[in-house]
């Protein structure tokens, strides 16, 4: 049945297309695995049970894993270091990372175009304000 992780990630990978007993299918790279066993267990520590979010999740992968398969992504994709999707990404279905990519502070420094995101300035404390105009 090949590998088990927390709360059926063999049934999602199943779910999702993948290879399982007795039905020919893609193999799915042992680190997407790995990958799929961390989200599970992440949701499965006590404080994160959530019965909705889980149910979620299950449609979430069987969309996202089918993407993709489909791009090729599924085996391009480095699993070992790829984000694990937040509550919020499984709910509005996006990809994994794409809220902390979002994120102004988020960004590597060398995407910043040589300036630091507002409220990320060395010795800034509360909200950013506009500069006052000066007099002529």
């Amino acid at each position: 049945r090949g590998p088990r992780g927390g709360m059926g990630a063999g049934m999602a990978i199943g779910a999702a297309g993948g290879a399982q007993q007795g039905r020919p299918g893609p193999q799915f790279p042992a680190a997407l695995q790995k990958w799929l066993q961390r989200l599970f267990a992440h949701q499965a520590q006590p404080g994160e049970t959530d019965p909705s979010l889980q149910k979620a999740t299950h449609a979430y992968l069987r969309h996202w894993v089918q993407q993709w398969v489909k791009t090729g992504e599924l085996w391009q994709k480095n699993w070992e270091t790829a984000p694990l999707p937040t509550p919020e990404e499984i709910r509005m279905n996006w990809a994994p990372g794409s809220v902390q990519a979002c994120m102004p502070s988020a960004r590597p420094m060398h995407l910043a175009e040589d300036k630091p995101a507002i409220g990320a300035l060395p010795g800034a404390s509360g909200s950013w304000r506009p500069p006052k105009p000066r007099s002529p």
